[in-house]
């Protein structure tokens, strides 16, 4: 249909359903990436909610059992430490043997941090931010399991 087609994209109706299919979503539990975590695991997916926090985490969990949506794990992850993520991204992979969906979702709160640090200082805080994400896909990619997934 192309990009300038006048059917709408519905994710209800548009969305395939993900039974058995894995997905790991960064910044999952709150915002965009709730709603792609609950959206995922709604359509049968079972979802990686990859934060840094916790308890915010389980909160979010706890919210979608409620819903009936049973299917989602809290997974460690703070992408302003690249250790971190390469453990993040080796945890899963020693639980998982594919990987369907990857978002990169997380992100920083810039509003005020940008107004109080140096310009070198902001892009070497987004500069570990970035790479961070990179070492996860890269420890994603490096499982052989993993691979094939990420490729295609």
């Amino acid at each position: 249909m192309g990009i300038f087609s006048s059917k709408a994209f519905n994710p209800e109706r548009d969305t395939p359903d993900l039974t058995g299919k894995v997905a790991l979503v960064t910044g999952g539990n709150a915002g965009i990436g709730y709603a792609t975590v609950e959206h995922l695991a709604r359509k049968g997916a079972k979802v990686y909610m990859a934060s840094r926090n916790k308890e915010k985490a389980e909160a979010a969990i706890a919210k979608l059992k409620a819903l009936g949506l049973e299917h989602v794990v809290w997974l460690e992850l703070d992408l302003s430490d690249p250790r971190n993520a390469k453990t993040a991204a080796q945890e899963f992979t020693n639980k998982e043997n594919r990987l369907d969906i990857l978002i990169h979702n997380a992100a920083a709160c810039v509003n005020s941090f940008i107004t109080l640090v140096s310009t070198d200082e902001y892009i070497s805080a987004y500069s570990k931010r970035m790479r961070s994400c990179l070492t996860v896909y890269k420890g994603l990619w490096l499982s052989s399991s993993c691979r094939r997934l990420l490729r295609t």
